[in-house]
């Protein structure tokens, strides 16, 4: 089955709706009527149809392209991480994978710690770890990759330094 660029987008937003749901239920104990979440979906929907057409209107070009993983460039590696947080048990988790040029896994690691359960300490944690890993396998030529907006952001401050 092949999806268009619609129907993936829909497909993207309520998966999303749905995982925030369960996360919600099994970590704060909290319920979200399902229609919330078809309401909450749709509305996003909407937006994203309306920043297309604004877009598609200013200068003919889509508004949300869809984003891939690149492979860094030869004998470069990229390290990609990302955090998790369990506020009811006070956890937090990291995961590393790094890869090559040819897009092959060279290294991998996971690791749950007792800390306080913030979502950006998690992400934070998890740069650092992704980073002293790619330092305890002696790489240097390193791409870091991250999906938190704000510490990819520090990342960039603290590179222009």
């Amino acid at each position: 089955m092949v999806l268009n660029t619609k129907e993936l987008q829909e497909f993207v937003v309520v998966a999303r709706k749905i995982w925030w749901r369960m996360n919600s239920f099994i970590f704060k104990k909290g319920f979200s009527h399902p229609n919330l979440m078809v309401r909450e979906a749709r509305s996003v929907l909407d937006m994203m149809a309306k920043k297309n057409l604004d877009q598609c209107s200013n200068d003919n070009q889509a508004s949300f392209p869809i984003a891939s993983w690149q492979a860094p460039p030869v004998n470069w590696f990229k390290i990609n991480w990302d955090g998790a947080v369990d506020k009811a048990n006070g956890l937090i988790g990291v995961g590393v994978a790094i890869k090559d040029s040819s897009s092959q896994i060279i290294a991998t690691m996971r690791q749950g710690k007792k800390l306080y359960p913030d979502p950006l300490l998690a992400e934070s944690y998890g740069a650092l770890q992704a980073v002293k890993m790619a330092w305890e396998i002696g790489l240097h030529q390193i791409i870091l990759e991250g999906d938190s907006l704000q510490v990819t952001r520090l990342w960039l401050k603290i590179e222009k330094c």
